[in-house]
C-alpha cells in the first residue's frame, strides 16, 4: 500500500501498490549503454581538442554545419504541427476543398448554359411574336422567366 495526499482535501488516500514487476536490464544492455556514453564522451573530448587546434578547426566547422542541416531536415519528421504528415494532410484537405469548388463551378456553368439557351429561345419566340404584330403581355415574359 502507498499513501497519497488528496489534493482536494486534507485527507490521505491509501492506494494499492502496482502489481507489475520492474524489468531489469541485462548485463549486455548495461554494457551497451555504458559503451554508448563512453563513445559520446570520447567524441566530445575530440571535439574540444579540435576546437583548440587551428589546423582542425575547418573540419569542426563542417561537422557543425552538417549537424545543423541534419537537425533542420529532422524537423519535418517531428510530432509537431509542421511535420510532413500534418502538412500533407492539410494540403490534401485544401485540394479536396478546391476540387469540390471546381465541381460546383462546373455544375453552375452547365446550368447557366442551359438556362441561357432556354432564355434565348424564349426571347427569339417573343421577338418574332412582336414582329408579327401579336400582343405580348408582361405575363408572357413572366412565364418565359419562370420556366
Amino acid at each position: 500500500m502507498r499513501r497519497v495526499l488528496d489534493p482536494t482535501s486534507d485527507y490521505v488516500i491509501i492506494l494499492p501498490m502496482n502489481e507489475t514487476k520492474r524489468t531489469r536490464r541485462t548485463p549486455e544492455q548495461l554494457i551497451a549503454d555504458a559503451q554508448s556514453r563512453l563513445d559520446k564522451l570520447q567524441a566530445k573530448a575530440a571535439e574540444t581538442e579540435a576546437a583548440s587546434n587551428p589546423l582542425l578547426a575547418p573540419l569542426l566547422t563542417e561537422i557543425k554545419e552538417v549537424e545543423k542541416a541534419e537537425l533542420m531536415a529532422r524537423k519535418g519528421f517531428s510530432k509537431g504541427p509542421q511535420n510532413f504528415d500534418e502538412r500533407i494532410a492539410k494540403a490534401q484537405a485544401r485540394i479536396d476543398k478546391i476540387t469540390a469548388q471546381q465541381a460546383e463551378a462546373e455544375q453552375v456553368i452547365e446550368n447557366a448554359k442551359s438556362r441561357k439557351k432556354f432564355l434565348k429561345v424564349a426571347l427569339a419566340d417573343l421577338t418574332q411574336a412582336i414582329a408579327k404584330g401579336e400582343d405580348i403581355t408582361e405575363g408572357d415574359v413572366f412565364l418565359a422567366l419562370e420556366a
